[in-house]
């Protein structure tokens, strides 16, 4: 897999697949329906095998995406009487957000995706996987491009406008330097200022220095990608605050802050009583430009 694509982080795409697809398995009892994903790992020529059914990342994974796409609904259902609503997805690799948002906008009927366009951003060589497996929807685009560029932004503007927007970066951040994701976080900010648009959320999840010093507490299916070590370190989300005014949190969470009962006893009653400690491993957040 990873003769495919030209970054290292790249191959990691197939992580939070195989573990959406193995939650969706699970039926009723699943955090979320992802019958897409478990189509494309019946397709994709790989041994899953590798990745260990360890509860860090086979329970980590699906919650991880279950949250941003609570958020993403709750983001639409918020704006739902207005304008066009982008959800952009920043290193989509091979994320099937807008079938599952599909599923519960056709299951639960509270919400509309009338006027909701989905946009998937990531390097060209992924793109060019992607479309083989997963061609974008009459609603949906992609874009081939580093999302560390700033013409994505600018094209973006100019092609939707002034509406809103919510970005949700899931499993991506982690793999890169605090100053690099400084920069990103300053382009993006100059570029979806508030004359610019009506609102916008960026979502994302973390790492944190207790995780990057501790390799033995490091998600085990990355021993498999050992080109893509993880580089982030924040142990506190309004830090990012401090990275740029401009910012503001919306929210933070740790993973075991939901389904307590899946964590078991350690991870999903006694470790949370500790929730700073928590957040120095990894945490889950939304800011909001003012």
């Amino acid at each position: 897999m990873e003769e495919k694509f030209s970054s290292q982080v790249s191959p990691t795409l197939l992580i939070p697949l195989y573990y959406r697809a193995t939650e969706s398995k699970r039926g009723e009892d699943a955090i979320l329906h992802d019958p897409k994903a478990v189509e494309l790992i019946g397709k994709i020529d790989y041994d899953f095998s590798v990745y260990p059914m360890d509860i860090k990342p086979s329970l980590g994974c699906p919650v991880r995406s279950w949250y941003f796409d609570q958020n993403i609904i709750e983001f639409i259902k918020s704006h739902q009487n207005e304008e066009t609503c982008i959800v952009v997805n920043l290193g989509c690799g091979l994320d099937t957000r807008m079938d599952r948002i599909e599923y519960l906008a056709n299951k639960n009927n509270d919400f509309s995706l009338q006027n909701v366009k989905f946009v998937e951003i990531d390097l060209p060589d992924v793109i060019e996987y992607r479309e083989t497996l997963i061609p974008p929807k009459e609603n949906q685009i992609h874009i081939s491009m580093s999302i560390f560029e700033v013409k994505w932004m600018r094209d973006l503007l100019e092609k939707y406008g002034k509406v809103n927007y919510i970005f949700v970066a899931e499993g991506v951040f982690p793999y890169f330097e605090n100053e690099t994701l400084k920069k990103f976080f300053d382009d993006f900010a100059n570029e979806f200022a508030p004359d610019k648009v009506k609102n916008v959320e960026l979502w994302f999840d973390t790492t944190g220095s207790s995780l990057i010093k501790k390799k033995e507490s490091q998600p085990k299916p990355l021993k498999v990608h050992k080109g893509a070590p993880l580089k982030m370190q924040v142990d506190d989300p309004n830090e990012f605050e401090k990275w740029n005014p401009k910012y503001k949190l919306i929210k933070a969470n740790t993973y075991q802050d939901f389904f307590k009962w899946r964590w078991g006893i350690l991870f999903g009653y006694c470790l949370p009583l500790f929730p700073s400690m928590m957040k120095k491993f990894s945490f889950l957040c939304g800011l909001k430009l003012n």
